[in-house]
Order: C-alpha cells, then structure tokens, then sequence
C-alpha cells in the first residue's frame, strides 16, 4: 500500500498546500481520499493518470474536501484523453446520496452524465469489501456526515484518516495499531476549535491508539511551524511525521504476535 499526498492544507489559499486530497492504492485498486481544491492539478504535476482513479472517498463533505468533485466529472464526460470506461464508485456518509442529487441539479443534470458505469454509496454499518482490502468507517466529532475511514488490506498493511475530527472514543478504536494514522491537526493549542484537532489532542489519540507511524496533515498556517512534530511528541514517543503535498509515503505491516 502506497499514499501520495496530493493536499495537506484547508481553505486557506496556499501554494505550496493545496486542499484536503490522498492518493491510496490499496489492494488493486486506486482510491482518491477527499477531493479538495487543486487535486486535478496535483494529480496532473505528479504524472498521475487521473482517469485510473476507481473509487473516492469523502471523509465529509465541507468544500476543502469536495471543490474539486465536479471538475473531476466533467473532465470524464470531456477530456477525450481520459477516454473513461472503467466503473467509478462514490462514497459518502449520510446524506451524501441527497447532496450530490443537489449538485447534480446546480449543474443541470449534467454532473451525472456518464458514459461508464457510475456507483454513489453512502458508508454503513457493515465494512465495504473491495479488490484487495476492506473500507471500515466511523461517525466522528466533526459534522453529521463525517466518517474516519479505515482500510485494511487483505494480509497487508492499514491506514486511518482521521478527516476533520475533534478527539472521540469512535476515532480511537479505529484507529488502534494502524499502520499509517493520518491526523488532521488544524489549529495550534492556544487556538482551539470544537471539531477539531491540536498538538495536544492529535499526541493524546496517537498515545492511545498505537498507529505505526502518525502523519499531521489538514495544517492552517497558524499551526504549521518547524516545531510541530516536536510539540506532538511530547504526548506520542512515536514515529511522527508532517505532510506535504507530493510526498509518497510507503505503507508496510507492523510485525503482528
């Protein structure tokens, strides 16, 4: 399993951090995690086929995570390069179904014009199996329609993204012992907002939950200093690292007794 950070910012307009946006590929299959913002060009800069992506995963749905949705969509139905035949599944928590019947009314009915077969599943309670690995989700302190979501792949590694997410019993229990714990950290202590997490609070779930290695994404500028990490570990002695648009990180298993 491989994740390529395509945005590690928030609504705050900067260059070098785009949206909310991860590449997975997990199992045989290719899924974009949130769709935020600037993701297109990301995935473009990188050299990746965008056309190749068969799921996306909405941990919810604010704008920093969905803008660039309808961009996506439509350059299926016109970017002839793409030449999109392969199916296309689009997850959400609830309320998705009614939101995108929305957008899709906003766009004239347009949006959903498709030439490939198109799926739109709202997350339950059971896990979702797919190509080569499991999607597990969990309701979170953020939004009515927020998930964490967990996928574990078939005899392989896991990894867990938080979203926007402020501290719960429900985010730690899916998160125990991943591999790979991606955490939003949004706003620095002395700036704390409900729904969302700080260095403290982002050290305190990873000292609970036990990830491999814990990755501090979803940064607005008042947080994202040089010292992050070090104000992370004073509560996880981990693996602690900061994300950054472009960077790959290699997922591996943990050594299971």
């Amino acid at each position: 399993m491989n994740l390529l950070v395509l945005g590690s910012g928030t609504l705050c307009p900067r260059v070098q951090r785009s949206s909310a946006a991860y590449l997975l590929r997990v199992g045989s299959e290719r899924v974009l995690v949130d769709c935020g913002s600037g993701t297109l060009r990301r995935l473009l800069e990188l050299g990746e086929d965008y056309g190749a992506i068969d799921r996306v995963c909405f941990t919810h749905l604010h704008v920093d995570h969905t803008a660039d949705l309808a961009p996506l969509l439509f350059a299926y139905r016109w970017d002839r390069r793409a030449r999109r035949q392969r199916a296309l599944t689009l997850h959400g928590g609830p309320g998705f179904l009614e939101w995108i019947a929305a957008l899709d009314q906003l766009y004239e009915g347009g949006l959903l014009k498709t030439d490939y077969p198109l799926q739109l599943e709202s997350y339950g309670e059971r896990p979702i199996s797919a190509s080569g690995y499991a999607l597990r989700t969990a309701a979170v302190n953020h939004a009515p329609h927020s998930r964490a979501l967990r996928f574990e792949e078939d005899g392989g590694a896991t990894a867990v993204f938080t979203g926007d997410s402020g501290p719960s019993r429900e985010l730690e229990e899916l998160a125990q012992e991943a591999d790979l714990l991606v955490a939003e950290c949004s706003f620095p202590d002395a700036i704390s907002v409900p729904g969302h997490l700080t260095p403290t609070s982002v050290g305190e779930l990873a000292a609970r939950a036990r990830p491999r290695r814990l990755l501090l994404t979803h940064l607005y500028p008042e947080v994202d200093t040089p010292d992050l990490a070090d104000r992370v570990r004073e509560k996880f002695g981990g693996d602690v690292g900061v994300a950054q648009d472009r960077m790959l990180v290699r997922i591996t298993r943990r050594s299971r007794r």
